[in-house]
């Protein structure tokens, strides 16, 4: 090539620069998308090493333990106290400068330590250390979801952003079965099942939080907006929990008590399907693990929408509020019916996911209202 040929092209590449970045590069709105999808669905992995776990044979489940307990009812209250023993330490760590300042490297390694511990501990022998390594798993990833959600806040789109993680949440639980039934039938061991169904989420889920971490941070507009989000010390923390603490009591308690619920419909899925429905052999079809959490799902998605149209942040949070207790109302409705013989199985369980559901997707938000720099991020702020 000669050189006039070559300044022609190099003339040509620097006027095409602009052209190929803005080829090249995700607009704002764009980015939008990526942050939304990539943050719902890297959590929704997590998912596949924690739920597995409940679909191993009844030779492993079935065991007796101690005290008449099975191993799964053993893992089950494991399950459930790893999450609720970590919510304060979590909500320390997810408020704090040390989370903010290394935010992606504290989350892979919560990530990958979790998947570690409950897939090597299920190979485990000896019934206490599957036990335990679902306890410690259950601690560490009781984390993910409210860190997860600070890439999410403090933006005009957050409600929408939510809402689509809320979708791919509920029905992550399912697939993640699903899955680890499929690998049983594929002829893995129950005691690798849980470990290779682990390892293979845990790429994409790595892979999603790295392109998580790319994204733009809330714009100026979105600042304006919502407000922006900051760390908060621990005096901070504590002045904040002296202020509100007869707002947060009864919210604590109302939320333990509805995870309860959540927890052991969850867990005991098959058992309970099978039960309601009347289900031959104990059994539960398979179209009622499929479709009894959509109407939960799409209700909560919608209404999550629909309260980021919201401009004033007191009649959202009495709005968010009173859907709350109208969710309640309809569980404890819909499972008084079905105790009466008034309502089928099937409708009580699609009735119970959608109050269960719609009810804990909000839980959090009415804490935004007090205005404080760590609870902002979504429409109440």
């Amino acid at each position: 090539m000669s050189s006039s040929d070559a300044d022609l092209a190099c003339c040509a590449s620097q006027d095409d620069a602009p052209l190929l970045r803005r080829v090249v590069a995700p607009s704002r709105s764009q980015w939008e998308w990526i942050t939304s999808i990539c943050c719902a669905l890297s959590y929704a992995c997590t998912y596949f090493w924690r739920y597995p776990a409940f679909v191993l044979p009844p030779d492993v489940l079935d065991v007796p333990v101690r005290g008449g307990f099975t191993l799964r009812s053993c893992i089950s209250f494991a399950f459930i106290g790893g999450f609720a023993a970590a919510k304060l330490p979590a909500a320390h760590f997810a408020s704090s400068r040390l989370f903010f300042r290394h935010r992606r490297t504290l989350l892979l390694s919560l990530i990958t330590s979790s998947m570690l511990i409950e897939g090597a501990g299920l190979a485990a022998p000896h019934p206490a250390a599957k036990v335990g390594a679902v306890f410690a798993s259950a601690f560490l990833s009781s984390f993910l979801w409210g860190c997860m959600l600070t890439y999410l806040e403090g933006r005009v789109t957050t409600e929408r952003h939510v809402a689509l993680a809320t979708l791919c949440l509920i029905y992550a639980g399912n697939a993640s079965r699903g899955a680890g039934s499929a690998f049983l039938s594929a002829g893995v061991s129950p005691a690798a099942m849980p470990l290779a169904v682990g390892a293979c989420a845990l790429t994409p889920s790595a892979a999603l939080l790295l392109l998580l971490d790319r994204a733009p941070r809330p714009s100026a507009a979105d600042v304006a907006a919502r407000t922006a989000r900051r760390p908060m010390g621990g005096e901070a923390r504590r002045a904040f929990l002296r202020r509100w603490a007869c707002g947060l009591a009864p919210l604590c308690v109302a939320y333990a008590l509805l995870t309860g619920v959540r927890s052991l419909r969850d867990l005991f899925a098959d058992q309970l399907f099978a039960a309601s429905l009347g289900a031959p052999g104990g059994a539960a079809p398979g179209w009622i693990l499929w479709t009894a959490d959509l109407p939960g799902a799409l209700v909560s998605a919608a209404t999550l929408v629909a309260f980021g149209r919201i401009r004033d942040s007191h009649r959202a949070m009495q709005a968010m509020l009173s859907v709350m207790i109208a969710a309640t109302c309809l569980a404890l409705v819909a499972t008084g019916a079905w105790q009466l013989g008034l309502l089928g199985g099937g409708s009580w369980q699609l009735l119970l996911g959608t109050g269960v559901f719609l009810c804990s997707g909000r839980r959090g938000a009415p804490c935004a209202v007090t205005r404080d720099w760590s609870t902002r991020g979504g429409r109440l702020s």
